[in-house]
């Protein structure tokens, strides 16, 4: 299994969820950096800020939000500014492809002046092309929302790396993404140095790490170390150059990337769930069936894996069909919001997608499904093409 395979089912705990390694990291935290203590007087007015990426930005295995490492800078960047507002919108399991996508309904009604991407663990086994395209619309996106954001782009690490860093090489997966944050023009912070040179100063890696993916607490402020030493040269801000373009984003159509609203689909019926991206969902079951018309190249599903969910089958313009399963291994844990591209290079033009939900009860080893239950929140549409670099 590759580790972009393994990064997706690692993520089956929630954000803020405890563990044992969690606890016992609380108990060495007096070892690490402490963070500075507050400024009598913070130095600038105010700053906004956007946390971008999978579930290592959401919070997993952090023993509560604010000891993660976007809660830590947070609470850092609060030093400096008599006001922060942050939004996080960390995803577990997903990469920058679905970034490019959610960035601009993501940042709606908010300008972020810093930006952080977090997508190596995600990304890993992209190829580069594809990697750069969805780096890049994710910038371009970010810079519609204000022309003068500073963006950094964070790499995280996994415990399969440890032979890389301890011959003194990055794996490719790390290289790949610090070149793609060299493309875009991005300052690029290897966040998990300092965690693979304790490691190899004889501090064990599960010190760091709950899982395979993710940190614990003490992982998460090893991360948010090397975010502030690597920043505090340049904090507070000075005023960003203003830019709004990209370098690729005029080959590869991204800026066409959006969300659709799945409640605009004909047939089924409105819907919502309490999770995120199922506020103006459609819900069909058993029998039901929809259509949706679209105009683009690219279409998916940002779909609710639940523990009831079931399958649908679809076709596009009378096609072959394609199946998207609402049930997965991670359901049996918890229930989230996942996306599922489901025709790509399609020709440019007017297209109709039409699904209905089968009757097969998803089973698989980690459980079976209670129900047929299909609940799409938003459709995925771009223009997207391929990128020569």
């Amino acid at each position: 299994m590759n580790i972009r395979a393994l990064a997706a089912s690692a993520c089956l705990v929630l954000a803020g969820s405890q563990s044992p390694a969690a606890t016992d990291a609380r108990a060495t935290l007096s070892s690490a950096t402490a963070t500075p203590a507050l400024s009598p007087t913070p130095h600038s007015d105010s700053l906004k800020v956007a946390f971008i990426g999978g579930s290592i930005t959401e919070g997993a295995f952090s023993s509560v939000p604010a000891e993660s490492y976007a809660g830590l800078l947070t609470s850092w960047l609060r030093t400096h500014y008599k006001t922060v507002e942050a939004r996080n919108t960390g995803l577990g399991g997903t990469g920058s492809e679905f970034g490019a996508y959610r960035t601009s309904h993501d940042m709606a009604g908010f300008a972020p002046d810093l930006a952080f991407i977090e997508f190596a663990v995600n990304d890993a086994g992209n190829q580069r092309p594809a990697l750069f395209a969805h780096i890049d619309a994710i910038v371009y996106k970010l810079r519609q929302a204000n022309p003068r954001v500073k963006i950094v782009y964070l790499s995280t690490t996994d415990v399969r790396e440890e032979a890389d860093r301890r011959a003194g090489r990055r794996a490719s997966w790390v290289e790949d993404s610090a070149a793609a944050a060299s493309y875009a023009g991005l300052q690029y912070i290897d966040v998990a140095a300092g965690i693979w040179a304790k490691v190899k100063g004889g501090t064990p890696v599960t010190h760091f790490f709950v899982d395979v993916v993710h940190p614990n607490d003490a992982g998460h402020r090893r991360y948010f170390e090397a975010i502030r030493d690597a920043m505090a040269p340049s904090i507070p801000l000075a005023r960003q150059p203003r830019a709004t373009g990209s370098r690729l984003i005029g080959q590869s159509k991204l800026d066409s990337a959006r969300l659709e609203k799945g409640s605009s689909a004909a047939g089924c019926r409105p819907g919502a769930l309490s999770l995120r991206y199922m506020e103006a969902a459609l819900s069909c079951d058993r029998g039901d069936s929809f259509t949706y018309t679209f105009t683009g190249t690219t279409v998916g599903l940002v779909k609710a894996e639940v523990r009831d969910g079931g399958r649908l089958a679809c076709t596009i313009d009378g096609g072959s069909p394609t199946t998207a399963d609402f049930y997965s291994d991670a359901t049996h844990i918890y229930e989230r919001p996942f996306p599922l591209f489901l025709y790509r290079d399609l020709p440019s033009g007017r297209h109709r997608l039409a699904c209905r939900v089968i009757d097969d009860l998803i089973s698989l080893p980690q459980g079976t499904s209670t129900g047929r239950k299909v609940t799409v929140g938003y459709f995925m549409v771009s223009d997207e093409r391929p990128v020569t670099l």
